[in-house]
């Protein structure tokens, strides 16, 4: 998300040594698809300007292979002692902190009535239905500080602008960037397939999604004709912050929590729900492995923005691309 997924995946809780398994599998995987997009995008050491986007990876969580792999931009070992260096300090620093304590402050009610006329029109959006019909969901206020992160990577280009003309302790226009009832329309290329019996649909966001079969009526020269095809959707996106076995968890929203916390503002509006400990909240691939953001030195999103633990990198510029392919079978059946 960055992106909102919404998706709740139920699985029955892992022992420390699995999940640690389950990681390492996880972290050479993200390894392998980091390689694979070094060789078609950037042979050379570092990605071109036009192939890349700036991000900011927490290093001191990482396997060091992987930390290294980041900090060279994608280039294959041997790395350079440097790096080596770069991240066994992370990892360093993070080893000597401090164990978390109770995560008491990070969540609490809305301050005043100030966005209770905002959260009532937010609630009547069509979007919100989905937020309705899973349940437990409520406006909060989130100590960003004080959440954990469960992505190693963030994206910084367009953190400013997506928080521009955001405001400390005016709640108003820190809900219109973190729990917006609409979204800008993102530019999508549209082009036919070879066989011209389908299209090609690319967009850099990568919310693009299908939601389902589409019908209608087309009105031509006074007839009418029945329309098919597929429709898709950028789904809005809302700020999440869940609890889950204790500990307070970014579900979506990282490009803005990055930008706001750059801009100092700690503080903000979020959507917020409580997870029962057997019900994962969020899976994907290239997420932290619950052994670490559940640990007693997780990363938090405050982590982005130290040196000592988090790097600047170059990671692929990746775009969404559907692929959608109409096939046509003519029957004749018999009269029921």
């Amino acid at each position: 998300m960055s992106k909102d997924h919404g998706i709740s995946v139920e699985r029955k809780p892992q022992r420390p040594h699995a999940a640690r398994r389950r990681g390492l599998d996880q972290a050479n995987a993200i390894e392998r698809a980091t390689r694979v997009n070094a060789v078609v995008e950037a042979p050379a050491a570092t990605l071109s300007q036009q192939h890349a986007r700036p991000a900011r990876a927490l290093i001191g969580w990482l396997p060091p292979e992987m930390a290294q792999q980041l900090l060279a931009g994608g280039t294959e070992p041997p790395f350079g002692p440097e790096i080596a260096a770069r991240a066994t300090a992370a990892q360093s620093v993070v080893a000597a902190r401090q164990l978390h304590g109770p995560d008491a402050g990070a969540v609490t009610d809305l301050p005043n009535v100030q966005l209770t006329a905002y959260v009532d029109e937010l609630k009547a959006q069509p979007f919100y239905q989905a937020f309705t019909a899973e349940g437990g969901w409520q406006v909060r206020m989130a100590d960003l500080r004080r959440v954990r992160s469960l992505q190693p990577v963030v994206h910084t280009d367009h953190a400013a602008d997506r928080t521009e003309g955001a405001t400390p302790n005016d709640l108003l226009s820190l809900a219109r960037i973190t729990l917006p009832h609409s979204r800008a329309k993102d530019p999508m290329a549209v082009a036919p397939t070879a066989d011209g019996r389908g299209w090609i649909l690319t967009c850099r966001n990568p919310q693009l999604r299908v939601r389902g079969p589409y019908k209608g009526d087309l009105d031509s020269n006074g007839y009418k004709t029945k329309v098919f095809g597929i429709e898709t959707e950028i789904p809005n996106s809302l700020m999440q912050v869940v609890r889950w076995q204790g500990a307070y968890i970014l579900r979506d929203g990282y490009h803005r929590a990055y930008g706001l916390l750059s801009r100092g503002i700690t503080s903000v509006p979020v959507m917020y729900r409580e997870f029962p400990d057997a019900q994962l909240p969020i899976a994907g691939p290239g997420l932290f492995d619950p052994v670490v953001y559940l640990g007693e030195r997780a990363p938090l999103l405050a982590d982005y923005l130290d040196d000592a633990v988090a790097a600047n990198i170059e990671v692929p510029r990746l775009q969404k691309t559907l692929v959608i392919q109409v096939q046509v079978m003519e029957l004749n059946t018999p009269i029921l």
